[in-house]
Protein backbone atom coordinates (compact mmCIF):
# COMPACT_ATOMS: atom_id res chain seq x y z
CA UNK A 1 0.00 0.00 0.00
CA UNK A 2 1.04 3.44 -1.04
CA UNK A 3 1.50 6.77 1.42
CA UNK A 4 -0.75 9.01 0.34
CA UNK A 5 0.23 12.11 -1.10
CA UNK A 6 2.25 13.99 1.33
CA UNK A 7 2.16 11.45 3.46
CA UNK A 8 5.23 9.46 3.88
CA UNK A 9 4.68 8.16 8.05
CA UNK A 10 3.77 4.77 7.05
CA UNK A 11 7.38 3.96 5.24
CA UNK A 12 9.26 1.73 7.38
CA UNK A 13 11.26 3.02 10.68
CA UNK A 14 14.69 3.43 8.53
CA UNK A 15 13.46 5.92 6.07
CA UNK A 16 11.83 7.90 9.12
CA UNK A 17 14.49 11.01 9.05
CA UNK A 18 13.32 11.41 5.48
CA UNK A 19 9.44 11.07 6.80
CA UNK A 20 9.61 13.61 9.25
CA UNK A 21 12.10 16.18 7.22
CA UNK A 22 9.43 15.99 4.03
CA UNK A 23 6.52 16.28 6.26
CA UNK A 24 8.36 19.65 7.98
CA UNK A 25 8.35 21.11 4.62
CA UNK A 26 6.08 24.06 3.13
CA UNK A 27 3.16 22.24 1.14
CA UNK A 28 4.91 23.99 -2.21
CA UNK A 29 8.24 22.24 -1.46
CA UNK A 30 6.00 18.79 -0.99
CA UNK A 31 4.54 19.57 -4.16
CA UNK A 32 7.20 20.01 -6.64
CA UNK A 33 9.36 16.99 -4.69
CA UNK A 34 5.99 14.80 -5.13
CA UNK A 35 5.39 15.53 -9.04
CA UNK A 36 9.01 14.58 -9.84
CA UNK A 37 10.08 11.59 -7.27
CA UNK A 38 7.00 9.75 -6.48
CA UNK A 39 4.63 10.72 -9.67
CA UNK A 40 7.67 10.71 -11.83
CA UNK A 41 6.89 13.71 -13.87
CA UNK A 42 9.33 15.48 -16.03
CA UNK A 43 10.42 18.86 -15.71
CA UNK A 44 8.29 19.82 -18.60
CA UNK A 45 4.84 17.92 -17.25
CA UNK A 46 5.37 19.22 -13.48
CA UNK A 47 5.66 22.78 -14.64
CA UNK A 48 2.74 22.54 -17.17
CA UNK A 49 0.45 20.73 -13.94
CA UNK A 50 1.93 24.07 -11.85
CA UNK A 51 1.18 26.31 -14.80
CA UNK A 52 5.03 27.84 -14.24
CA UNK A 53 7.99 27.64 -16.91
CA UNK A 54 10.08 25.07 -16.45
CA UNK A 55 13.17 27.27 -15.65
CA UNK A 56 11.09 27.91 -12.89
CA UNK A 57 9.81 24.73 -11.84
CA UNK A 58 13.70 23.30 -11.87
CA UNK A 59 14.78 26.58 -9.69
CA UNK A 60 11.78 25.21 -7.17
CA UNK A 61 12.51 21.53 -7.17
CA UNK A 62 16.45 22.57 -6.41
CA UNK A 63 15.49 24.68 -3.65
CA UNK A 64 13.26 22.46 -2.18
CA UNK A 65 15.80 19.55 -2.53
CA UNK A 66 18.14 21.58 -0.82
CA UNK A 67 15.66 23.21 2.13
CA UNK A 68 15.07 18.34 2.37
CA UNK A 69 18.30 18.16 2.94
CA UNK A 70 18.32 20.72 5.45
CA UNK A 71 16.02 19.39 7.27
CA UNK A 72 17.07 15.60 7.06
CA UNK A 73 20.56 16.89 8.37
CA UNK A 74 18.80 18.74 10.79
CA UNK A 75 16.77 16.16 11.93
CA UNK A 76 19.88 13.56 12.34
CA UNK A 77 22.83 15.73 13.03
CA UNK A 78 24.72 12.95 14.66
CA UNK A 79 24.55 10.20 12.62
CA UNK A 80 27.15 9.43 9.80
CA UNK A 81 26.58 9.50 6.19
CA UNK A 82 25.44 5.44 4.96
CA UNK A 83 28.65 4.89 2.94
CA UNK A 84 27.73 4.24 -0.83
CA UNK A 85 28.29 0.76 -2.37
CA UNK A 86 30.82 0.37 -5.21
CA UNK A 87 30.15 -1.83 -8.27
CA UNK A 88 31.40 -4.80 -6.58
CA UNK A 89 29.66 -4.45 -2.61
CA UNK A 90 26.22 -3.78 -4.86
CA UNK A 91 26.45 -7.43 -6.96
Amino acid sequence: MNPGRGQLDSFPDDRGDLAAAFNALPPRDQEVLMLIGWDGLTVGQAAQVLGCSPESLTLRLHRARKRLEARIDSEAPFRSPRPIPTTEEAR
